[in-house]
Formats: structure tokens, sequence, C-alpha cells
């Protein structure tokens, strides 16, 4: 549904504000219109002119300079998220992730152990045995003390419990 303009206070359109302006930095953010002008403003108002998101049928003589404005602001924002992006993978780089927490046991996200509990929750197994069975069960548990393994059983059994509540109210 497509929301009125929003007028400023002495009644002209609000650019800012305008469900057009989203339209088109979405479009800019996704690459459907081009940074470098390529696509030139005349291209771009009768591309997107027949959406019912878009503004008014006039106001053509406003709409090259936005445009241009519109670019520029893109173009920073995804300079700026490019330069954030190098920046963070050189810290991670240069500050890697610990291979073992704070007690000496190796980190328990992305652990062969993770994959194998899910694999045997999913199989059921901790229906059918308890913690300290499946603890038995697998060389890869004994990286982990027993209880370690326990709590990791009942924090999957709470997180898969939870995200089938969630989906049933999502389907209601």
């Amino acid at each position: 549904m497509k929301k009125p303009p929003v007028p400023k206070a002495g009644g002209e359109f609000d650019w800012a504000k305008s469900s057009a302006k989203r339209l088109i930095m979405h479009e800019l953010k996704v690459g459907n219109i081009p940074y470098d002008g390529s696509m030139k403003p005349r291209v771009v108002w009768n591309k997107y002119v027949d959406d019912p998101r878009f503004f008014d049928r006039g106001e053509y003589r406003l709409f090259a300079a936005r445009l241009r404005a519109a670019r520029q602001q893109a173009e920073a924002k995804h300079k700026r998220s490019q330069v954030d992006y190098r920046s963070f993978m050189a810290s991670r780089a240069a500050h890697p992730a610990p291979t073992h927490n704070h007690r000496g046991e190796p980190r328990w996200p992305g652990s062969p152990a993770e994959k194998r509990l899910r694999d045997d929750m999913d199989a059921g197994k901790h229906t059918t045995q308890g913690p300290g069975a499946m603890y038995r069960s697998s060389p890869v548990y004994q990286d982990y003390p027993q209880a370690v393994i326990r709590k990791h059983i009942h924090q999957e059994e709470s997180l898969r419990k939870f995200q089938r509540q969630w989906d049933a109210e999502e389907q209601d």
C-alpha cells in the first residue's frame, strides 16, 4: 500500500522521508541503479515512476539533483562499509579467536564435538541414552568433561524446544 507523501511544514513534499527516496536508496544498494551515473536520471525516472511506491508524476525537475545526492550518499556508505570490512578482517587476522577457553578446553563453537552432538540429537540418541552414555559413545566428546557435554545436551534441547514453539506461533 502506497504511503502518502509526507508534507513539510510549508506544505511541500518532504523528499528526505519519502518512500521514493527509500526506493531509490534500496535500488542503489542492490545495484539496480549504478553509482557512477551511467544510467541517466531520465532513464531512472522512466523505469521507476510507474512504481506505486514512487512519488507524484510531476516533480521531475528536482529528480536529477535528488538522484545525484542519493548516489553520493549510497556510494559513501558503500565505500565506508568496504573500509570497515577490510579493517575487521585485518583485526581478525591479527587477533584470531583462541583455540581453547579459559578452562583449557577446546572452544565449543564450530568444534567436531558440537557437530557430533547435533547429529546425535537429530538421530534421537539423547532420548534413548543418558548423558553419560552419550559421552562415552564418541571419542570427540572426550576432549571435554562429562558435565560440559551434559550442559550442552540440555542447552540444545532447550534451543530446539524454543524453535519448535517459535515455528508453531509463526504458523498461527
